[in-house]
């Protein structure tokens, strides 16, 4: 399991590794957001009825289900005069005169977001029977281009994160920041002038990615931390990865391309914008956007706990995230090996064969053999756990050297076993 500090003999043990069983990064949380529309002005009634709203409509795009994301419920205070499903999104529209009897709108969004930015989850959809229509070129993505072409002749790389840095880089070179003009400048204008707004940024990259065979898509969508802020980024498909974020504006600023604790809501692909007001003479609006619970700050000092060997808070908080996330898998591993540290060998076996249970893809069940081997360790069972860690070496989802240092496993570390383990597959680097 995930190195942690052991009080043993008055000495702390630190484990070099943070993330033997799964980084962090590839964790979920679950989210609850609230959008606040207030309409205001001079006068907002009509003259007829003080009730009423001015004329106009209000629309707003609203996020479903995706590749990082699960809807789970969405609340209106007042119901949309109209929301029809345009496939990637919900779009709704409020007419005001007809329907508005308040002065408020808000829109209440519970979701399961990926906090993973480059590996693929079996809990989310990868959609990869849509991958083809992020290939084509169009007026918005012109890579046939004389000057997308120039580009696309200054990157030399073959690998495929590497190819992705040159792409980003080529953005900034060739693009300086302004807030203004507008995106529908369109793409080549941009760079004819060599500024653009963020937008171009994720189109230029989108642009080139597909000029080399790369399924990109340009997302308009909401970055969360404390707070939730619009924001736009570009994903490419990776075989074996599924769709990866990067931020080809903040490149090469690592905490929005890297950072773990950086949640994103993806609403529109290839699309804009999110919102579109058309409002009557007499009125105005404003907007504030709120993160109102996320359980990723709980995620984080339940492994952290987990980590520094504070069983009684770690198995506390780990049953509560298996409460709000019960289809994530590896919740039930990291409570699992709580309950093995404390002596509870049957009801750690029973988290476990449901962590296998929830593990769907290849990679997510060599972790929870690893836990597995975790647990067979702790249970003093060197025979069973060295066939478990021979299996994770021959799919490589862990080390040689995570294992030899690992803290769980210093039970059957002078074992024939183990020794047995580790020379043979020292013997094959």
């Amino acid at each position: 399991m995930d190195c942690y500090f052991c009080g043993m003999k008055n000495v702390l043990l630190f484990c070099l590794s943070l993330f033997i069983i799964v980084p962090l990064s590839s964790q979920v949380a679950r989210i609850l957001v609230k959008e606040k529309i207030t309409l205001e002005g001079k006068d907002l009634s009509s003259g007829r009825n003080p009730d009423m709203a001015c004329d106009g409509k209000i629309s707003i795009n609203l996020p479903k289900s995706g590749p990082h994301q699960i809807l789970l419920d969405r609340k209106f205070n007042i119901e949309p005069s109209d929301q029809k499903d345009r496939g990637d999104y919900v779009h709704a529209r409020w007419f005001l005169k007809k329907s508005l009897s308040v002065k408020e709108i808000v829109i209440e969004t519970t979701m399961l977001v990926s906090t993973n930015n480059q590996h693929k989850n079996s809990i989310f959809k990868n959609a990869e029977e849509e991958i083809a229509k992020y290939l084509l070129e169009d007026k918005r993505f012109p890579y046939r281009s004389k000057q997308i072409q120039k580009l696309v002749a200054q990157l030399k790389s073959n690998a495929i994160d590497t190819l992705l840095d040159e792409i980003m880089a080529l953005g900034i070179k060739n693009l300086t920041h302004v807030t203004a003009p507008s995106h529908r400048w369109g793409l080549l204008k941009a760079l004819k002038k060599g500024k653009g707004d963020y937008i171009h940024y994720a189109e230029l990259m989108a642009t080139l990615c597909r000029a080399k065979g790369i399924p990109a898509r340009v997302v308009q969508g909401y970055r969360l931390i404390s707070y939730l802020d619009r924001d736009c980024w570009v994903e490419v498909y990776i075989g074996g990865r599924g769709w990866v974020r990067k931020h080809p504006f903040t490149y090469p600023i690592s905490e929005y391309n890297n950072n773990p604790e950086l949640i994103y809501i993806s609403v529109l692909y290839d699309e804009d914008p999110i919102y579109d007001f058309d409002l009557g003479w007499c009125q105005s609006l404003k907007m504030k956007n709120q993160l109102l619970n996320s359980t990723e700050p709980m995620q984080r000092e339940a492994v952290e706990s987990y980590q520094n060997h504070e069983l009684i808070k770690s198995d506390s908080l780990f049953r509560i995230l298996i409460k709000e996330i019960p289809q994530y898998y590896n919740y039930y591993n990291f409570l699992g090996i709580t309950r093995a540290r404390q002596g509870q060998f049957d009801n750690a076996l029973g988290l476990l064969q449901q962590a296998m249970n929830l593990s769907k893809s290849d990679e997510e069940k060599c972790y929870t053999y690893y836990a597995f081997a975790n647990y067979s360790a702790l249970n003093h069972d060197p025979k069973l756990a060295v066939n478990y860690l021979d299996l994770v070496l021959k799919k490589g989802c862990v080390s040689l050297e995570k294992i030899k240092k690992d803290p769980d496993l210093s039970t059957i570390a002078q074992t024939e076993e183990f020794l047995t383990l580790i020379e043979k597959y020292e013997g094959m680097d």
